[in-house]
């Protein structure tokens, strides 16, 4: 039996230090370099990323059973991929091989700020043949976000969770937040947490709320816990009683990728150990700070012990918990 069982891509990550560039505000922000130039770059790393791979890593490095679900090619990207996850113990059973190309994305880094170009080797979970999900034995489902709309495998996953077992951790992709939160119904009520940014909830809802606002909208369509993540001003919690307020855990900020995908894994991967929602958003935030001290989603991830250690050098952090009745 595994405590979690990650599902979506995973990606071949390649990080672009840039030095020669610039931001011009128009209708939104631009990252401009030069057009025909050629561009001396900073710094060039590769590391693994994808958000249920990033998750998996995540869980593991916490000290649970963990395993991956999901579909790469046959490639050297694959190959490196693979043996990335066997290193952390995450079990790969689950892992399908196809003749697709695997994943990559190329990660612009500026200013402590990321724009991502991404090759999604996998267009749409609905269309590959995966592990049948009612075979698996495990406590959570965490189900990254997918490529494609893949409301298929999404039923598949309802079913299983309505039918069977589990406990179901949901961050729904673009492809499933375009489709807008009417077309879930079917899932969110089977949602144990749900997890979200500001914007993506403002599209899968359809309309621009306040936070404290969204949140509770969000709440109301099923799931049992809401987690809204808001960039650098922390994130927040609802569980049906409590908004808590998460403000980041003090950080050196180098690069942001994957430190949504360490607060999301990380309070899930506590709150199955602890039960304590309180202090699985405290450990959540710990590890995103972690994270975005390093370059790549993986290298900042921590031990239990090692965010425990860091908690106990900031004893004045805490979070601000209110009534929202």
């Amino acid at each position: 039996m595994f405590d979690i069982v990650t599902i979506g891509e995973a990606v071949l990550d390649n990080f672009l230090l840039l030095d020669l560039a610039s931001i011009k505000p128009i209708d939104h922000q631009l990252l401009c370099v030069n057009f025909g130039e050629k561009i001396p770059i900073e710094n060039i790393s590769t590391e693994i990323g994808g958000s249920a791979a990033n998750a998996s890593v995540a869980a593991a490095r916490l000290g649970l059973r963990s395993s991956f679900m999901s579909v790469l090619g046959k490639d050297l990207r694959a190959q490196m991929i693979i043996e990335r996850l066997k290193k952390e113990n995450v079990n790969i059973d689950l892992i399908s091989q196809k003749d697709i190309t695997t994943s990559a994305s190329y990660i612009l880094s500026f200013k402590g700020e990321r724009t991502i170009l991404t090759h999604h080797g996998i267009k749409n979970f609905d269309q590959l043949k995966m592990k049948k999900v009612h075979d698996i034995d495990t406590a959570w489902w965490y189900v990254a976000p997918l490529a494609g709309p893949s409301i298929k495998f999404l039923q598949s996953v309802a079913s299983e969770i309505k039918h069977h077992h589990g406990k179901l951790a949901w961050n729904p992709g673009v492809s499933q937040i375009r489709k807008g939160i009417k077309t879930f119904k079917f899932l969110l009520p089977w949602v144990d947490i749900l997890i979200i940014n500001k914007e993506e909830a403002d599209t899968f809802l359809g309309k621009v709320f306040q936070s404290n606002q969204s949140i509770k909208k969000l709440f109301e369509t099923g799931p049992k816990i809401v987690i809204m993540t808001l960039g650098q001003g922390g994130a927040l919690a609802y569980d049906g009683h409590y908004i808590y307020e998460v403000p980041p855990f003090p950080a050196k900020r180098i690069e942001t990728t994957g430190a949504g995908d360490a607060f999301a894994s990380t309070f899930v991967a506590a709150f199955h150990e602890t039960g304590n929602l309180n202090t699985a958003l405290i450990f959540a935030s710990i590890n995103a700070g972690s994270v975005i001290e390093k370059i790549g989603a993986q290298p900042g991830l921590l031990t239990r012990s090692a965010i425990e250690q860091r908690l106990a050098k900031h004893r004045g952090y805490h979070l601000e918990k209110h009534s929202s009745h």
